[in-house]
């Protein structure tokens, strides 16, 4: 009998998506990289689409806390840590810090919303993880108020 998959609770809230499957990249520079985050694997959504922030922050606590599925191991390796881990803590918020400001550089008024959910997002863990515990979690990431130009 196979061992039992210990995100198994976690997949009954939250299904992984199939066809979003990530894949790694390509070239030696872009070995790290993924088509979908670990969050996006289960759904995770923002912007005018996307999930409520009630929604959304029950699952960054559930992803945040439980034991995630072996395919987040198998995909990203040890990224994200243990449940309740500083490891897992930053690494989220990293993620989600990240796509923000990608997407700002990008069109910051085409994705204002997306925008404004990843910053709740991110208060959210702040507040939820790193001040409630009395960790300073540093460095913690931020979002960029406006999307930076490159100089050249």
């Amino acid at each position: 009998m196979p061992p039992a998959d210990p995100g198994v609770d976690f997949l009954k809230k939250y299904p992984i998506i199939p066809d979003k499957a990530p894949v790694r990249g390509k070239s030696k520079f872009d070995a790290n990289l993924h088509e979908v985050s670990a969050l996006k694997m289960f759904g995770y959504t923002v912007g005018q689409k996307g999930w409520s922030d009630k929604l959304r922050s029950e699952f960054l606590t559930d992803f945040v806390e439980m034991e995630l599925p072996l395919i987040v191991r198998r995909t990203f390796g040890d990224q994200f840590g243990p449940p309740l881990s500083e490891k897992r803590v930053l690494k989220v918020a990293n993620v989600i810090a990240g796509n923000a400001n990608m997407f700002l550089r990008n069109d910051c008024k085409r994705y204002a919303q997306a925008v404004d959910d990843w910053r709740t997002d991110l208060q959210f863990l702040k507040e939820s993880y790193r001040s409630a515990t009395g960790k300073m979690l540093a460095p913690w990431p931020i979002i960029l108020t406006q999307p930076r130009l490159s100089s050249g």
